[in-house]
């Protein structure tokens, strides 16, 4: 039902995290869905890496930059946005040839302002911020330059999917600015 709902509001493209022990089942039964372009999130192994592709994950995302793993990951063809947050760890993906990042966690880091004064070496990486984004402030990501997309959970609060609100969490998910 969550999924059909965010669908309904207009997204369908999803990031299934690995956290739960249902993850990997969830993964399959929607990557299987073709209304759904679904993905692989926070990838720590390789082993979680091997067992996401097999299960049909369309693209991959992982909370940070480890070498193994991101060479690992290249080597599935798979979209991949492997997380950093420091100038470290942009430049070892700039040097594995990896072009789109996931900034993580954005709002901890600054928040805009701290996302473009990390990323002013660097005017060739672009990013997708994560990690405390809300309704509120997402458009402020997307009008950075090096911005491509912006992740978010803002519209599947626990509250609203243990009340099983469907309805709102469509409207939070058709929500393209908030101002």
């Amino acid at each position: 039902p969550l999924a059909e709902a965010l669908l309904a509001g207009g997204m369908s493209i999803l990031e299934i995290t690995l956290r739960t022990p249902n993850s990997q089942f969830v993964l399959k039964e929607l990557a299987a869905d073709k209304r759904f372009t679904i993905g692989a999130g926070s990838i720590n192994s390789t082993t979680q890496l091997t067992t996401a592709v097999k299960a049909g994950a369309k693209f991959l995302v992982s909370p940070g930059s480890y070498k193994p793993l991101l060479q690992a990951a290249l080597e599935t063809k798979l979209p991949y946005l492997p997380g950093v947050s420091t100038a470290s760890e942009i430049l070892l993906n700039l040097n594995l040839g990896v072009e789109v990042v996931k900034f993580f966690p954005a709002k901890n880091l600054g928040g805009p302002a701290g996302l473009k004064t990390i990323c002013a070496p660097f005017p060739t990486m672009r990013l997708m911020p994560t990690g405390g984004i809300t309704a509120a402030d997402f458009s402020d990501y997307l009008q950075l330059p090096n911005v491509v997309a912006v992740g978010g959970s803002w519209m599947v609060s626990s509250e609203l999917i243990a009340a099983q609100n469907w309805t709102q969490i469509t409207k939070l998910a058709s929500l393209r600015d908030s101002r």
